[in-house]
């Protein structure tokens, strides 16, 4: 399997449109992971999960994720109700049983995620 192969169906998310809304499913609830090194987000469908979708962006196997290779990736939640974001959730998924965070890391990842939903918000794909 090509590393192309590897990522595909890993999306790069600057804000939140039609695709994530979508993706969500029913759980009201939309899966990121935030690459804090490089300053990305990126979409984590809920059939795949963090760890897993970490372990695609890195082009490695789920079982090597580690604090090593992947503690600037950091898991976001955010749910969404109508349409609304009304909470989120950073540094808290299958991800974090491998990789741990610094609070400096976790701090990135929130700056970015409130960046996105900004930008959200700008666009007008959701609302306050």
């Amino acid at each position: 399997m090509g590393i192309f192969d590897w990522l595909r169906g890993i999306r790069r998310v600057r804000y939140i449109d039609n695709k994530e809304l979508k993706d969500r499913l029913s759980r009201k609830v939309l899966e990121l992971l935030v690459d804090t090194k490089n300053k990305r987000i990126y979409h984590v469908h809920p059939n795949i999960g963090h760890a897993e979708t970490a372990a695609r962006v890195l082009g490695i196997r789920k079982d090597e994720v580690t604090t090593v290779n992947a503690g600037h990736l950091v898991s976001a939640l955010i749910e969404i109700n109508d349409g609304v974001a009304k909470k989120m959730l950073v540094g808290t998924s299958s991800l974090e049983r491998n990789a741990k965070h610094t609070r400096g890391q976790i701090a990135v990842a929130q700056k970015l995620v409130d960046e996105m939903i900004n930008l959200s918000l700008k666009v007008g794909t959701i609302k306050r």
